[in-house]
């Protein structure tokens, strides 16, 4: 199996697995085939055999019955019996041919030249035996019983019997065949169940060669690489590895080979490393000296700031409480204003009212006049004819003066009323035109009072604005001297860190010299030049500006005293994106989130300028507010002590050493990806080297 080394672990368990494959679909194919050989003879021999053996069976039992009829007819001689039997004989004789006639059909397709032989003979003794049945039938139905007897007992046996050996000769020839078909399966049967069973075997033997084959170049190079494990475990840095095979073993076996080379190298690197830890640890002490005295002043400045801001806060929240109460006055105005308007407007719709019956009023006295009008000259003619009767007619003159005194007294009244709602139509117009001046006028009130409303609203708007924008800055003021204390917290941290540093250096010196390493691996490599930049803690930063107060649109006239909220919807507000919360102190020991490595600064000089831009950068509190950068009244003098940084020089590599593969330089040290070690002190994942 020397030839699966060439192949990788992916192709080979391919090929294994395809060969296998293909075997077990050859056997399924061929186990396919044999069963639809099979189970194609057998549908032929129950079909086409051993039904046709039951046909012909089943005749000769019709046969029968029609002799059974027959005799029963010649015994009775009665003809309702007879004409009964002859319709039972015609109807069995009808199944019996078309029986006959089927069998015939299907010997012809696929029948042997003795059954199509022997079904010709059974087609003239048929002839024969109907022909005799045909005579004694018409003899019954003639009512000659006794020739019918004769020949039942004579002609008709005799015609019957080579009937019947012709059907036993043929039904014997079916199954005959039937039996030929059941060896020729049992023989396919055999023959299939051989070769299944050996492609059985060669597929089982081929799947034992390949996977076991496949099972030792897999497991004997992955005990190679646990064998080079526990040797890494152990810290033995000289044990052999040989790559034998080019598949995916081989190259892991190959990478385990370099990572042990490496790791030694590695080793060598730390150790001259640890070394120049000692000269950065008292540079981080003296530095940390200066950065707790100037946090010390400022602390004491930011005390005396935020003092001034809680009193110019309280200030302000007086002016916005005292703006909140006007407000709500002047809504409570304009509610009172709206109600005054709806009152006006309904005594003006009242008025209008009383107008409008007026003058229906005014129509119904009219109508009443011309009643009157009419009223008197009926009188009037009632008076002409009476006197045109005479002595008989007084009577009626009489009645005709009163009715046309009573209708001049209803016109007089009708006047008078007519004129005083005259006069109370005209006084009533008068009082609606006044009632809706003032509906106007306190519609103009109601505008107005709604303006000053707005106006309030808006100053409390910006009152509060005003109050929020203070607030902020005193937040920021207060994480300022949080991070001032946090800052003076750190720096002790990090002076008993330094010290601690120095500890674990001497303890990282123990813990590496306990891997072995081949002798002529024994060679320094110096620590990769690294410039560390100092800590920098984010500066907070400024609230942003206040917007002032947006002026927004006049209300509607129908608006209540809800109007004001929905108005100040349009106020232009900062955004508090945090609250504030205080930030804890950092522990230099906890480990915090992954951050982006910072950038190697320039050496000497050049690292103080690369510092200064960062100090001013934007900073997300404790709750994620974004502020602007807080600069200082005053530039500060100089630090002397933080003009340099530590470095680690490093020495060109022995010219024995230079064809070796360079080790890999540490990366650029992460301040937020941090391990916890004794003594709590944190040193970054795989910093060791550029510490």
């Amino acid at each position: 199996m020397r030839w699966l080394r060439n192949f990788g672990i992916g192709a080979r368990l391919t090929v294994a697995f395809s060969l296998v494959v293909l075997l077990l679909v050859a056997v399924a194919v061929l186990g396919m085939m044999s069963l639809r050989t099979m189970n194609e003879s057998m549908r032929l021999t129950v079909e086409g055999r051993l039904i046709k053996v039951l046909d012909i069976e089943r005749v000769k039992q019709d046969a029968l019955r029609i002799g059974i009829l027959v005799r029963d007819a010649t015994m009775n001689e009665d003809p309702v019996a007879v004409k009964r039997n002859a319709e039972q004989i015609a109807g069995l004789r009808e199944k019996m041919s078309t029986t006959l006639d089927e069998l015939g059909k299907w010997l012809s397709t696929s029948g042997r030249a003795e059954t199509l032989e022997l079904y010709r003979g059974l087609t003239e003794t048929r002839a024969a035996y109907n022909g005799q049945l045909d005579m004694v039938l018409r003899q019954l139905q003639g009512g000659e019983f006794d020739g019918a007897r004769s020949a039942l007992v004579a002609t008709l046996p005799a015609a019957q019997a080579p009937y019947f050996d012709k059907l036993s000769e043929l039904a014997e020839t079916g199954r005959k065949v039937a039996l030929a078909a059941v060896q020729e399966a049992n023989a396919s049967y055999e023959t299939a169940r051989n070769l299944l069973l050996g492609l059985a075997a060669v597929a089982v033997a081929l799947a034992a060669t390949l996977g076991i084959g496949i099972t030792r170049s897999i497991t004997r190079p992955a005990r190679h690489a646990l064998e080079a494990a526990q040797a890494l475990a152990q810290g033995n840095l000289t044990y052999a590895i040989k790559a034998q095979s080019d598949d995916e073993m081989g190259r892991m076996l190959g990478a385990l080979e370099r990572a042990f080379g490496q790791l030694a190298a590695l080793v060598h690197g730390i150790q001259g490393a640890t070394r120049s830890i000692g000269g950065a640890t008292r540079e981080i002490a003296s530095g940390n000296t200066d950065l707790s005295q100037r946090t010390e002043e400022q602390a004491a400045s930011l005390e005396q700031t935020a003092a001034s801001m809680e009193q110019l806060t309280s200030t302000v929240k007086q002016n916005a409480a005292n703006a909140r109460h006007a407000n709500e006055l002047a809504v409570s105005a304009s509610g009172v204003a709206i109600e005054g308007g709806r009152a006006v407007r309904g005594v003006v719709e009242t008025m209008q009212h009383i107008s409008q019956s007026s003058a229906k009023v005014a129509e119904i006295v009219g109508v009443i006049e011309g009643i009157a009008f009419q009223t008197n000259i009926l009188a009037l003619n009632a008076a002409v004819e009476a006197a045109r009767a005479g002595e008989q007619g007084r009577g009626f003159s009489v009645v005709a003066a009163e009715v046309r005194s009573l209708a001049q007294r209803s016109s007089s009244a009708a006047k008078e009323i007519g004129q005083l709602i005259s006069g109370s139509v005209g006084q009533v117009a008068h009082g609606a035109k006044q009632v809706e001046d003032a509906g106007r006028t306190m519609d103009d009130i109601v505008g107005a009072v709604k303006r000053v409303t707005d106006i309030m609203g808006e100053i409390a708007a910006a009152s509060e604005e005003q109050s929020s924008g203070i607030e902020q800055v005193n937040r920021a003021i207060s994480q300022m001297e949080s991070v001032t204390q946090q800052n003076a917290a750190l720096v002790e941290q990090a002076a008993a860190a330094a010290e601690s540093l120095q500890q674990q250096a001497a303890g990282l010196v123990d813990e590496v010299s306990r891997f072995q390493v081949a002798p002529e691996e024994a060679h320094v490599v110096q620590p990769r030049q690294v410039v560390r930049e100092p800590a920098r803690m984010p500066v907070p930063q400024a609230a942003p500006a206040c917007a002032p107060a947006a002026r927004r649109p006049a209300p509607h006239p129908s608006a209540g005293a809800k109007s004001h909220p929905a108005a100040r919807q349009g106020t232009a507000r900062p955004v508090r994106t945090s609250s504030a919360a205080p930030m804890k102190p950092a522990v230099l020991a906890a480990p915090a989130a992954p951050a982006a490595p910072a950038a190697p600064a320039a050496p000497a000089a050049g690292a103080k300028a690369a510092t200064r831009p960062a100090a001013a950068a934007p900073y997300t509190g404790a709750a994620g507010a974004t502020r602007a950068p807080v600069l200082p009244s005053k530039a500060r003098a100089p630090v002397v002590r933080q003009k340099r940084e530590p470095v680690l020089v490093s020495k060109p590599l022995p010219a024995a050493r230079a064809a070796r593969p360079a080790v890999a330089a540490a990366p650029a040290p992460r301040r937020a990806a941090r391990t916890p070690a004794a003594g709590g002190l944190a040193v970054a994942n795989g910093d060791w080297e550029s510490f």
